[in-house]
């Protein structure tokens, strides 16, 4: 018999190991997840600025797939996740001296804590088989502010509804 999770507790243990990380530039400026009340690009078009620095999101992306039943109990699962961290793009001295070329630093170094991270075996939940993550190439742009997505492809088993 496996063990058993669900996508929200999946995005509910990987925000708690984005927030936990100790960035390795702005080592003082955190990971703070974007509040439940807000989807993070209307939040980030309604408060620009250096407040939105590092607030990210993990939302579903498509289809949840279901490649097969496990036992009697549950089945595993596959979906795409995404987390998107904002960035103001209007530096104003917040990532150093060289500002644009900083900020590039900055979100590079953060694409890649994330991505280790994430794929971490020791981030695995009870239940979760898998997560690889992927940045994407393009920052989407949202006014003021530059967005990095990264595509986390999860895999868990889930407990069978009972009918």
């Amino acid at each position: 018999m496996a063990d058993y999770t669900t996508t929200e507790a999946i995005i509910a243990s990987l925000s708690s190991v984005i927030e936990a990380l100790t960035p390795t530039k702005l080592r003082t400026l955190p990971f703070t997840r974007c509040g439940r009340e807000y989807d993070l690009r209307a939040w980030v078009d309604a408060a620009p600025g250096a407040g939105i620095f590092r607030r990210f999101e993990i939302v579903r992306v498509g289809p949840r797939e279901e490649p097969g039943i496990i036992d009697s109990e549950g089945s595993r699962f596959e979906r795409d996740l995404e987390v998107l961290i904002a960035y103001p793009s209007r530096p104003h001295g917040l990532y150093g001296a060289d500002g644009i070329r900083d900020m590039g630093d900055v979100i590079d170094a953060d694409a890649h804590l994330l991505s280790r991270a994430i794929w971490d075996p020791a981030n695995l939940i009870t239940g979760a088989n898998r997560y690889a993550a992927r940045v994407e190439e393009v920052l989407q742009e949202v006014d003021d502010a530059l967005l990095l997505p990264l595509t986390v492809r999860v895999e868990w088993f889930e407990l069978t509804p009972a009918i």
